[in-house]
Formats: structure tokens, sequence, C-alpha cells
């Protein structure tokens, strides 16, 4: 528990540092894998370090997306219409549409 708690943060150009700890959170981008999914029409993105495993896309088109499976997505299962609506529902942006 924090309650109570008075903590301060120091900041400098690529860090941010808690004051009285030895914990630093980088201000720099970390590198993310993806992976790519096409149809010929559309790419698919997926980047599995953003994934919060909403399940919104597993429910939305389950004939294209099963984790059970390898590859777990099959972009020909469904039109790139449907395609492109489901990926604009992803809560966390690990899957967009390659532009």
């Amino acid at each position: 528990m924090f309650d109570g708690l008075n903590l301060k943060l120091t900041v400098s150009p690529n860090f941010t540092y808690l004051v009285g700890t030895n914990l630093a959170f980088s201000h720099k981008p970390i590198a993310m894998s993806q992976k790519e999914y096409s149809n010929g029409d559309i790419t698919i993105l997926w980047k599995p370090e953003k994934c919060t495993h909403s399940g919104v896309c597993v429910r939305t088109l389950p004939q294209v997306y099963n984790p059970k499976e390898r590859p777990w997505i099959k972009i020909e299962n469904a039109t790139s219409e449907e395609l492109v609506a489901q990926v604009a529902k992803c809560p966390s942006g690990a899957l967009s549409i390659k532009k």
C-alpha cells in the first residue's frame, strides 16, 4: 500500500526517477516486434507486446483470429472491409492496418 506516501519525481532528458528508490523510467521508445499478415489487398500488423488480450478480435472475427492455432491470424477468412472494421475496434492498438 502507498497510502500517505509523498513520492517525488526527478526528470532528466532520458529518464524519470522516483526519488528515494532505485526506480527509473526511460523516455526512449522501446522497439517492438511485429508480425504482418496480408491478403494481397491489405496487411494487418500485430504488435504482440502491445496486446492486452482483451479478446475483441477473437469475439468479432473468430474465423480469422484463433490464438490456439499457428498462424493465429488467418486473414483469408474475412473480407478486407470486415478486417479493417475489426482492427479499428482493437482497444490496445496492437492490431493496425499497414499503410
